[in-house]
C-alpha cells in the first residue's frame, strides 16, 4: 500500500508543481514589465532565465507537495490504527 501510496503521491504532486510554476511563468511572460523575459525592441529572448523562474517554482512546490502527502498519509495510518483499537 506504501508504494502505491507514494506513486499516486509523486504523479499529483508533480501535476500540481508543474501546474503552478506554468502559470507563474504565464503571468511573468505577459506582464514582463523590465524586460527580463524577452526585449520588446529587439526580440531577444532569454531562455536561461525562463527555465530558472520555471524550475524555482517546480522544485519548492513538488517538495512541499510531497512533504504534504507524506504527513496525510502518516495521519491517515494513524487515525486507522487508532480506531481499530
Amino acid at each position: 500500500m506504501m508504494k502505491k501510496y507514494f506513486r499516486i503521491n509523486f504523479y499529483v504532486s508533480s501535476l500540481v508543481a508543474l501546474i503552478a510554476a506554468s502559470a507563474f511563468l504565464y503571468i511573468g511572460l505577459k506582464h514582463n514589465p523590465q524586460e527580463e523575459f524577452y526585449s520588446v525592441e529587439s526580440g531577444q529572448i532569454d531562455f536561461s532565465y525562463i527555465a530558472t523562474v520555471f524550475f524555482s517554482w517546480v522544485i519548492p512546490v513538488f517538495i512541499v507537495c510531497m512533504i504534504v502527502g507524506g504527513i496525510a498519509f502518516l495521519a491517515y495510518r494513524l487515525v486507522i490504527r487508532l480506531s481499530h483499537q
